[in-house]
């Protein structure tokens, strides 16, 4: 068939390299059901079945420096109605079996997360779901536990730093007391707590990183896992775009590699990318000797613990505490 009517596709036609027309992205409620029809469910290596749905496209946010949402276009958000969305899940239960339903979102927005609960809690909730979420203000103890009235197992923190310094650098919109309280809350109600955060943000100082390290074994009763890493500075970021806006004097192109993600950089202050990779390694190099792993194969994996655990009234593991083996 002929390829030139294929929106949004580079192509080459003979000799010639051929971009066709763009296609603005739909907003996600003109978008149909996904449709896991002819897929072999049953041969997936975890252990239950799992199925990623969206509530929104994009993200509501869609400021943090670090971050590529859109990749280098004007962001669009739209979301679904948490009746449409909890229709979604209900559809996706009878006619699949599922049971587990993780929410592939940049993050779910606490209107979703307050007007879906509800919802669901109100059918038995059939279905357990996690996914990612922001530390709002608005994330109170009352809706927490409406979340896991609804079925939510498990939750996913864009923690990133707790350097009240390097959150404003990297304009992060979340502040430390909200962002420690909604880590007790959560856990008291019974939801599996994950944080992401990274070392090495332009600007950033050992001192910075060890106000993060310090947050997170303050909470260490109530964090269950994390996924940590440093800052890679990524094609199309704010840091990208505009780096001398977030402390970066150079950035480093190769120019034969055009479709590069991740790029070098130099800093004007702090610590530089070796230095950053150092510090996540030492603080790797200290946690907790656990005689049940903390981190599995892929956040599913997770959220199947957190569910198994809830189900059989068993607490979860706390990812910085020491354990003590079971016999």
């Amino acid at each position: 068939r002929d390829l030139g009517n294929v929106p949004n596709l580079i192509h080459r036609d003979g000799e010639r390299i051929v971009v066709n027309a763009r296609k603005e992205p739909e907003k996600i409620s003109d978008l149909p059901l996904p449709d896991f029809d002819g897929l072999p469910l049953d041969r997936y290596l975890a252990p239950k079945l799992v199925l990623p749905l969206l509530t929104a496209r994009g993200c509501y946010f869609g400021k943090c420096a670090f971050c590529n949402v859109g990749y280098g276009e004007a962001e669009s958000f739209s979301q679904l109605r948490a009746e449409h969305l909890a229709a979604q899940m209900m559809t996706l239960h009878e006619r699949y079996g599922v049971r587990h339903i993780f929410f592939a979102d940049e993050a779910i927005t606490p209107r979703n997360l307050r007007a879906l609960s509800p919802l669901l809690a109100e059918v038995g909730a059939p279905v357990h779901w996690g996914g990612c979420a922001r530390f709002e203000k608005v994330v109170s103890k009352p809706l927490l536990q409406s979340m896991y009235d609804g079925g939510c197992r498990m939750i996913l923190f864009g923690l990133e730093s707790a350097s009240e310094a390097i959150m404003q650098a990297m304009v992060k919109g979340t502040e430390l007391p909200p962002m420690s309280r909604i880590l007790r809350e959560s856990a008291e109600v019974g939801i599996w707590n994950h944080t992401f955060f990274f070392f090495g943000f332009p600007g950033e100082t050992l001192e910075d990183a060890q106000q993060t390290v310090n947050f997170l074994y303050a909470h260490k009763h109530y964090i269950n896992s994390a996924a940590l890493g440093a800052f890679l500075m990524e094609r199309y970021s704010p840091a990208h775009v505009a780096p001398q806006s977030f402390g970066v004097k150079l950035i480093l192109e190769d120019p034969d590699k055009d479709l590069a993600i991740y790029f070098d950089y130099e800093v004007e202050r702090g610590m530089d990318d070796r230095m950053a990779s150092l510090v996540e390694e030492r603080f790797l190099a200290t946690l907790p000797i656990k005689p049940y792993p903390q981190f599995y194969v892929s956040d599913v994996y997770r959220f199947l613990y957190a569910s198994h655990l809830s189900e059989h009234g068993l607490a979860r593991p706390p990812w910085l505490a020491q354990e003590t083996a079971m016999a």
